[in-house]
């Protein structure tokens, strides 16, 4: 990128920085799981147009023992300045289905008597 701002040899370089809010919650005594993450990355020189945001944010219910139904959705949206070739301003994902997670129990495992 030439000083003036303009691309030269099809390259743009552009200087960002990011901020990022990330959370995961247990609702209804622990029936569901909530989970999200914002992500705005904002261009130094003009953090008001060429910016991206990052959004993603499930819900999952268990029902069974590592079985739980999820529904998920995931977001993108582009600011008005340049927008990269082959992608859309905003854009927006939502999927569902059934999840699996082998995590450990809780329970301690009891120390042999020596």
């Amino acid at each position: 990128m030439l000083q003036d701002g303009t691309i030269a040899r099809g390259v743009r370089e552009v200087g960002r920085w990011s901020v990022r809010l990330y959370g995961r919650y247990k609702l209804a005594g622990g029936r569901l799981s909530v989970t999200h993450d914002v992500i705005v990355i904002p261009a130094f020189r003009d953090p008001g147009a060429d910016y991206r945001v990052l959004m993603f944010g499930a819900i999952e219910a268990p029902i069974a023992k590592g079985f739980s139904v999820r529904v998920q959705a995931d977001a993108t949206r582009e600011g008005t300045g340049i927008i990269v070739a082959g992608t859309k301003q905003d854009d927006l994902a939502v999927s569902f289905g059934l999840a699996y997670k082998a995590e450990w129990s809780g329970t301690p495992v009891p120390t042999p008597p020596p």
